[in-house]
């Protein structure tokens, strides 16, 4: 089968993106419609005033940290900018990188902050990851790549209850900055879910909701693997992902993303880059990032860091020409990283390889 795409004449989406529509000026969707997120300080200090004043915890906040540099700049700032003193908690599911946990100890001792690290059996949830990715290879589909990290959901209830147990009314989250949007992840789904100021995945339409569900059981019914041991899990992480509520707030909603500036910070706190990821440190906290994303190259000839650039072109951060230089460099396989995550999870790399190279055969991907 041979898919010619077209390439935005403003980003660098291609015609291939699920759902991705373009104007006469070749111009898609996202650019065409595209409304900066404002960000207010002022919004945040008045969220801050109000949990501080009704607080009964001696902590004035719960944040997530995963090590990567969006929760380890964000909680950073909210020592050093806003005077905070927040607990922060880990879950490390089996797949916090090793350079991800060693700037979270770096970074809590600097900051003089008390940290929760929650896990499970490492042994046990790797093997049903394991089970998750050995099913997906079966039948490799776009729609059903999601299944690799669906067990990390459990983060979700788990800062609920933490928070609960510390009298703790606020929450922060540092993930979900406007770059991080990504549609094409259920779109592959054929969900056509339209994402705006870092929407949170319980606010999604009830109807695509539904819609993603029956999507994931279908799938699971034309591949008898999915029914393993990880399959209630799998249940509950989708309803830890689109039903369950919870207090939140995205940091970044209210504090402006500047990329130079936190590359700079951490750099000056002694944040250690993960030499499994190259320049673009994104995501480099997560052990699976890599492994997804050779998928999806190979597939459909973008990657997440496709999106990445093109939002921080219509940010104006970067222009056309350096988004398309910087994406070539992005979307290199980093074959050390996927190497260990096979690793972690009983699986011969080569076979991985063999399965993605026997599928890319189906997609044949041709500029116009």
């Amino acid at each position: 089968m041979n898919h010619k795409f077209k390439i935005c004449s403003k980003c660098i989406l291609t015609s291939n993106y699920p759902f991705l529509t373009f104007d006469n000026d070749n111009v898609c969707y996202y650019c065409a419609n595209y409304k900066k997120l404002n960000v207010s300080n002022y919004k945040f200090l008045e969220i801050i005033k109000n949990s501080v004043t009704n607080k009964k915890s001696r902590y004035d906040c719960l944040v997530g940290l995963s090590g990567g540099r969006d929760s380890s700049y964000g909680l950073y700032l909210l020592k050093k900018k806003y005077g905070l003193n927040p607990l922060a908690y880990t879950y490390d599911w089996g797949f916090v990188g090793e350079t991800a946990r060693l700037n979270i100890s770096k970074l809590c001792g600097l900051l003089g902050v008390e940290l929760i690290l929650r896990t499970e059996s490492m042994k046990r949830i790797r093997h049903l990851i394991s089970l998750n990715v050995k099913a997906l290879l079966k039948d490799l589909k776009l729609g059903m790549v999601p299944i690799v990290q669906a067990l990390d959901k459990r983060f979700i209830p788990l800062a609920n209850d933490i928070a609960k147990e510390n009298n703790i009314n606020l929450q922060i989250h540092f993930s979900g900055f406007e770059c991080e949007q990504r549609e094409f992840v259920i779109g592959f789904a054929g969900i056509n879910q339209r994402l705006s100021s870092n929407q949170h995945m319980n606010t999604y339409g009830t109807l695509n909701k539904i819609r993603l569900g029956l999507y994931y059981m279908k799938n699971f019914l034309l591949n008898k693997n999915y029914f393993n041991a990880a399959f209630y899990q799998n249940l509950k992480a989708f309803y830890y992902s689109f039903f369950l509520k919870n207090n939140i707030i995205h940091f970044y909603n209210f504090e402006e993303w500047n990329e130079q500036k936190i590359i700079n910070t951490l750099k000056q706190i002694g944040y250690l880059d993960s030499s499994d990821y190259g320049d673009n440190q994104w995501r480099s906290g997560d052990t699976q990032t890599s492994f997804n994303n050779y998928i999806y190259y190979s597939l459909c000839g973008f990657t997440e860091f496709d999106e990445f650039r093109s939002h921080q072109i219509r940010m104006s951060h970067i222009t056309r020409a350096e988004a398309l230089r910087l994406v070539e460099i992005d979307n290199k396989p980093k074959y050390d990283a996927i190497k260990k995550f096979c690793f972690l999870i009983d699986l011969d790399p080569n076979y991985f390889f063999d399965v993605v190279e026997q599928a890319k055969k189906k997609f044949n991907f041709e500029k116009v």
